[in-house]
């Protein structure tokens, strides 16, 4: 099944799935001289892309950069709200006049 991005077809190359990062707290115990680091709350979950767009697509996925909350469909059919933590894009090459953008991406999920 083809991954998509708010409706934009895009073509991963690579993917690292998701990455649970725990959020963490520091309890500091009275009349001692340690701290104890607990766990608190659901962790975010963190995934890194790098995907290959073509000529005349860019456009939608540099618009999307700005918004709060965008809708991404893996290959597995699931789709999860994300925003966009992190977007470079890196023009790879133009071939018989489309221009290929190589996009390295690092978006968090939303509830």
């Amino acid at each position: 099944m083809p991954w998509y991005l708010n409706n934009t077809r895009i073509y991963v190359e690579e993917d690292s799935g998701w990455k649970a990062d725990p959020r963490k707290g520091t309890i500091e115990l009275l009349d001692t001289n340690y701290s104890i680091i607990q766990s608190a709350g659901r962790p975010s979950y963190e995934r890194e892309l790098t995907f290959v767009v073509f000529s005349g697509y860019v456009a939608n996925i540099l618009s999307i950069v700005t918004t709060a909350s965008v809708v991404l469909l893996d290959d597995s059919g699931t789709s999860t709200n994300v925003s966009i933590m992190k977007l470079t894009p890196t023009r790879v090459y133009d071939y018989s006049g489309r221009e290929v953008i190589r996009v390295n991406m690092t978006v968090k999920q939303v509830d």
